[in-house]
């Protein structure tokens, strides 16, 4: 009772009462939107799909034999974990994606603590900056995906506060306690690849400290606990991680990725420069003022000789030097902690700078009221750009990745496809349609016998001779083959052999879209126009027909299996003919696609056609004539 009075005549705490409980509601809020995200089971895209074939395509056993399949590679504990998941609750998209949202959901307890224990920062910036990891877009994405990104930063933050309880000695003393806390850092790295180096970075603080200071017990219980965490460290190199770091073709794949030394590289202030511009990236528009501040906590925490700032700055010295000689790059998704600590540190620097502003005595209400008013603006500052966060609830398109939402055709197909017709799974597709079409079956949808052919090539390999024999394959069956392409966005998977792909399959018959969910397509492919899934009515309303012209609605209408296109190979094009004249002229386009079942109203004003019988009727651009699949013309006489 006593502190809710004290609250109600303080009008600053009491502001500060109000601004926690918003942000509560709003850190909340976006739990909530993560789960919502987890149970819309939205397609897992080209990276998950590849890690799932070794989770839940595998026994636990077979899961950790390394290699894994598809150059794919995860921290042990972490397939563990997500594999104990799917025994327990099926593998579903949301279990597999479970481990990462319940990752962010302890990081927040641990990004609090590690705020309030550690750098004495007061609960209103504590739970700014919770609130900014909660709803960083960034953070929502990862939350929800298979992949252990959203575990490093978790383990790297644990690690981080771990370090500060042994050193404030609530680990125990002496050797104990550092054995404690070198074991509990072995096990993070278990889980988090790049925890190690925060694990490495906090013993050797403390065996440089301990030299400096002369305290030979402190340097050997840092080396104590630090053989710990090496030998664990090499034993998990050694059996799982060096056959994927080691890889030449992950070697290559990462090569402009790698952080250079400037009196080593000549070039290598330009490639830092995108490097760090790259890393900067999701932060926005606010990323200035977030490095600024973050850069400020920094210097404020070294200032008052804090261990654990110290230990995080050895950490990104060892990170740039593992980058610099080929062993971590410099990616986003692999430096997911780094947004983390830049949330933690801005706000201990708006803390330091509020606490600065109030101290010494005498100073005008005013001017501690306006500082205290600019450390909000600039906390808001930093969690404006993020509050679109919501979307992830409905899925909406800016949340997905494109050319990766393969759900939809994939049940298309199993609906739709026909005794005789084949699945072409192109290379890139094949991990997501085993996944959705179940592990170790070659037969997709109602029929009779297997019907999935699996596309030819390797990721790494530029040879066009696996394609080109799944071309010559399908040009060789007259019933024609559902074609699903995958990781088809250009921009993104920069996969040119899917062009190389559709362009052959264009020169060996007919290519139509069936349906497209954001650029993730699915076509029909048939050598025969007998096997075409293309078809469209032609309607004809207030048609006004005299030698002087033509006028009229035109209503096309798409009653086929596929996408009526507008531009491109195949356009639909309306094509008047004169009498013995087969080729016409066109006098009309679709104005924009059209999906199965919609209709398009096209106005026709064909001047001076003359006297004389004439047919109205679609063509498929280049392609062929629709009267030649079953379509008739429409047929009037100007007199």
């Amino acid at each position: 009772m006593e502190a809710l009075t004290s609250i109600k005549n303080d009008k600053r705490r009491l502001l500060f009462s109000i601004i926690i409980l918003l942000l509560s509601a709003l850190i909340a809020y976006s739990l909530y939107i993560r789960v919502r995200a987890l149970m819309l089971g939205t397609s897992l895209w080209n990276d998950e799909a590849l890690l799932a074939e070794n989770i839940a395509g595998r026994s636990m056993g077979e899961m950790l034999k390394e290699p894994l399949t598809n150059y794919q590679t995860a921290p042990a504990l972490y397939l563990v974990c997500v594999k104990a998941l799917t025994l327990l609750f099926g593998a579903s998209e949301a279990v597999l994606r479970l481990f990462s949202t319940l990752c962010f959901a302890a990081l927040l307890p641990v990004q609090g603590l590690l705020l309030r224990k550690a750098f004495g920062v007061r609960m209103v910036y504590v739970f700014f900056s919770l609130a900014a990891s909660a709803t960083f877009l960034t953070y929502m994405r990862y939350s929800n995906e298979l992949k252990p990104y959203m575990g490093d930063v978790l383990f790297c933050l644990l690690v981080l506060l771990l370090y500060w309880l042994y050193a404030d000695g609530r680990l125990g003393a002496g050797v104990r306690g550092a054995l404690l806390f070198g074991g509990a850092c072995a096990a993070a790295s278990l889980f988090s690849t790049p925890a190690v180096f925060f694990a490495a970075a906090a013993f050797l603080t403390d065996f440089l400290l301990g030299l400096k200071n002369r305290d030979k017990a402190a340097a050997l219980r840092a080396v104590a606990g630090g053989a710990v965490v090496l030998l664990v460290f090499c034993l998990n190199y050694l059996l799982w991680l060096h056959s994927f770091a080691e890889n030449p073709d992950m070697v290559l794949y990462w090569g402009d990725a790698d952080f250079r030394i400037p009196l080593i590289d000549e070039h290598a202030v330009g490639v830092n420069v995108r490097l760090f511009k790259g890393l900067m990236e999701p932060l926005g528009g606010v990323a200035a003022l977030a490095v600024v501040l973050a850069a400020g906590g920094v210097l404020v925490a070294l200032a008052r000789r804090s261990r654990v700032t110290l230990a995080a700055c050895v950490a990104g010295a060892l990170l740039l030097a593992a980058s610099s000689i080929g062993k971590y790059p410099m990616s986003v998704r692999l430096w997911l902690f780094l947004y983390a600590l830049v949330f933690v540190y801005a706000f201990v620097f708006l803390d330091a700078l509020r606490l600065k502003a109030a101290a010494p005595p005498g100073r005008p209400a005013l001017k501690n009221a306006l500082t205290g008013a600019v450390c909000l603006l600039f906390g808001l500052a930093l969690l404006a750009p993020n509050l679109s966060f919501p979307a992830y609830a409905t899925g909406e398109e800016e949340t997905l990745i494109p050319g990766n939402q393969a759900n939809p055709l994939i049940e298309y197909v199993q609906d739709n496809i026909q005794d005789g017709e084949l699945l072409y799974s192109y290379r890139s597709a094949n991990p997501i349609v085993r996944y959705k079409n179940g592990y170790g079956t070659g037969r997709i949808g109602d029929v009779g016998e297997d019907n999935i052919f699996w596309g030819s090539g390797s990721l790494y390999d530029s040879a066009l001779e696996p394609y080109d024999a799944d071309m010559d394959m399908l040009a060789a069956r007259g019933d024609g083959a559902y074609v699903l392409f995958y990781h088809a966005y250009e921009p993104l998977s920069a996969d040119g052999r899917i062009t190389y792909v559709k362009d052959g399959l264009r020169a060996r018959g007919y290519l139509d879209r069936v349906m497209e969910v954001n650029h993730t397509p699915l076509y029909w492919f048939s050598p025969d126009l007998a096997h075409l899934k293309t078809a469209a009515a032609l309607d004809v309303f207030d048609l006004t027909a005299t030698p002087d012209a033509i006028s009229g609605t035109l209503r096309v209408t798409n009653t086929g299996g596929t996408i009526l296109e507008s531009d491109g190979a195949g356009a639909v094009l309306v094509v008047l003919k004169r009498a013995g004249d087969p080729e016409g002229r066109v006098i009309a386009k679709l104005s924009e696609p059209l999906p199965q079942g919609a209709s398009q109203d096209i106005w026709i004003d064909e001047q001076s056609p003359g006297a004389g019988e004439y047919q109205i009727e679609l063509r498929s651009e280049g392609r062929f004539d629709f009267s030649e699949i079953g379509s008739a013309p429409f047929t009037l006489v100007t007199e």
